[in-house]
């Protein structure tokens, strides 16, 4: 950066970076690891299409954009932190604190002027996310976009292309960047880049541009063989090696674990865990099927539950001669209330799959309160349905949890695991790798966490999980063993059980 206003940024070490601003697509998301150079990217990006802008009949190019992170402490250490590197206010243009607005104001030297308003938000603060719904913009930064929710993104499409007016020609450039690390498999961000980006159309219908692309940059430890610092090959070399550290990557694998790095240096997606998990034992790698589990029909499907109202969640186990314990399906909370959630959702699903099977429910004791829409029990609720329960002899968490974590513990012949969850199960699998954890405890000296699991969107699957592992623990035989509808009854009409 020159006193006169020049910045020295150069895309020479990041390809990706440069293929990015390369793409006029309206909407373009970059992934990659730490380090790699995607939010100066993105900034000059900013920038870049604000010089690009046509400017208006009195020779002013103009454009605003909102910048975006999801907490006020996030935009000021990480966003702005970066942002001031780069762009100098009484240099560059101004910064208006009390506006949290810098305007850009350097011209692209062919006598035409640019205002280009960068206007930082943060989601954490109510009057800045109002703030985004209500501004005419012409495009939106989001900053570490896995961060934010869907919702927010959503909504801020609509808010962008509406700056300049089209009595001033309009935007030249209009739509969404963003920049992140990889989310994990079950996050939004990833049902849009893998999953559903074949529902959007590959071009605008009018604009006739590419409405969605995404740029993966490579691994931080994807070096040149012999390394020496070379012009990197998309997708094949790190980027912007020559501005780190000579050993930046190695040191963040030697501080983290795993996980961590698979995310943070690799980019591959996955989860990090944030806080202290319940279940230390569980490792994915051999605790999640390779393959769609079996169901073996003649042994008996067991129903593990947890009752709520508006917030019943179901799990569908089965546990086999030899102590194999098998997750098969689940049902998390789906804000119905225990009546609907068991005779719209769970005694269809037995019908369609599991005709004919022994069946044995078990749930959390609290079940037998009164449930707040007409004063039945949820127990009573389940047995009308079809579904009779036994619920196991207690609901204390100890026991509970004990029933768990000794099937993650416990080997079988030839060292296999004794408890096997299906890939489908992705609720219950993201929690046991972390989400499903207990409470952190507020104190400045150290980390501290609660004795017990906070209640979150995951707690409720396993809690459901639990009652199913402590009722096979303590022992069928101690149960009176009941066949459901499930076993005898052919399938109802649709609505005859309503």
């Amino acid at each position: 950066m020159n006193e006169n206003g020049a910045i020295n940024y150069s895309t020479k070490y990041v390809p990706t970076i440069r293929a990015f601003m390369e793409s006029n697509a309206m909407i373009r998301i970059m992934l990659g690891p730490w380090g790699s150079g995607k939010s100066v990217g993105c900034m000059m990006e900013l920038i870049r299409r604000s010089q690009l802008q046509t400017p208006n009949p009195q020779g002013i190019r103009k454009t605003r954009w909102a910048i975006v992170r999801n907490t006020y402490r996030e935009l000021q250490d990480t966003t702005q932190k970066t942002f001031f590197e780069w762009l100098q206010h009484g240099i560059h243009g101004e910064y208006q604190a009390a506006k949290k607005t810098f305007v850009f104001a350097v011209p692209p030297g062919d006598g035409t002027r640019v205002h280009s308003e960068l206007i930082f938000l943060a989601l954490d603060q109510p009057d800045d996310a109002r703030h985004l719904l209500s501004l005419e913009l012409t495009g939106v930064y989001f900053n570490e976009l896995k961060e934010i929710a869907k919702k927010i993104f959503d909504d801020a499409g609509g808010r962008t292309n509406r700056y300049p007016p089209i009595k001033d020609g309009g935007a030249t450039w209009a739509g969404i960047i963003a920049d992140t690390n990889p989310p994990d498999s079950d996050h939004w961000l990833y049902k849009l880049l893998e999953e559903e980006s074949h529902l959007y159309p590959p071009s605008h219908p009018k604009a006739g541009q590419v409405f969605l692309e995404k740029f993966h940059q490579p691994s931080g430890l994807a070096k040149h063989p012999d390394g020496k610092w070379v012009v990197p090959v998309m997708g094949v070399h790190a980027e912007n090696l020559p501005n780190l550290s000579e050993t930046y990557y190695e040191d963040l694998c030697l501080a983290h674990d795993e996980d961590w790095v698979e995310v943070n240096v690799h980019a591959r997606y996955g989860y990090v865990k944030d806080g202290r998990p319940v279940y230390l034992n569980w490792k994915p790698i051999i605790h999640v099927a390779k393959a769609p589990i079996e169901i073996v029909k003649a042994y008996p499907l067991i129903l593990g539950w947890d009752f709520g109202y508006q917030n019943s969640a179901c799990i569908m186990c089965q546990q086999l001669p030899n102590g194999l314990f098998h997750v098969k399906h689940e049902f998390p909370v789906d804000y119905m209330d225990t009546r609907q959630f068991a005779r719209d959702k769970i005694r269809p699903f037995i019908f369609a799959n599991y005709l004919g099977m022994d069946i044995i429910g078990t749930g959390d004791p609290a079940g037998g309160g009164h449930a707040p829409s007409d004063g039945m029990t949820c127990i009573r609720e389940l047995a009308e349905a079809g579904l009779p329960i036994e619920p196991p002899e207690t609901n204390d968490w100890d026991p509970r949890y004990g029933a768990v974590n000794s099937l993650l513990m416990k080997r079988l012949e030839g060292d296999q695991p004794a408890f096997q969850v299906d890939p489908e199960c992705k609720k219950l699998i993201k929690g046991f790798n972390g989400e499903y954890k207990y409470k952190r405890l507020y104190d400045r000296r150290y980390d501290r966490y609660g004795d017990k699991p906070l209640k979150n969107e995951y707690s409720h699957i396993h809690d459901a999980l639990q009652y199913a592992a402590l009722f096979m623990e303590r022992g069928i035989h101690r149960y009176r063993r009941r066949r459901t509808v499930a076993a005898t009854a052919k399938p109802l009409p649709a609505g005859a059980w309503t």
